[in-house]
């Protein structure tokens, strides 16, 4: 019964990504040990990031949700024209 107060925002639990075996046996595939040695085979040394990256916090799904409504609400809505009163012209 506890389960049903809780909020459905467990974005994570429903993502469909590789599950750590399935990524072990690509690897294995590729002949690479681990994702980090992979990267740093490929990702050229002159773009290749090895700093931290300054990201706030993660946010549930329900507040990435609150978030990117309130971006989506500060967009102006303008009527389109295309299309409308075209005449074809002789060149």
């Amino acid at each position: 019964m506890n389960s049903l107060k809780k909020p459905a925002s467990a974005f994570v639990n429903r993502h469909i990504g590789s599950k750590e075996n399935e990524i072990q046996s690509m690897l294995n595939e590729l002949k690479f040990t681990s994702l980090n040695y992979l990267t740093n085979t490929i990702v050229p040394e002159n773009i290749h990031c090895n700093s931290s990256l300054n990201l706030p916090k993660a946010l549930s799904e329900t507040e990435t949700k609150k978030r990117l409504y309130g971006l989506a609400r500060r967009n102006s809505v303008y009527r389109s024209y295309i299309g409308m009163g075209y005449y074809g012209t002789v060149t």
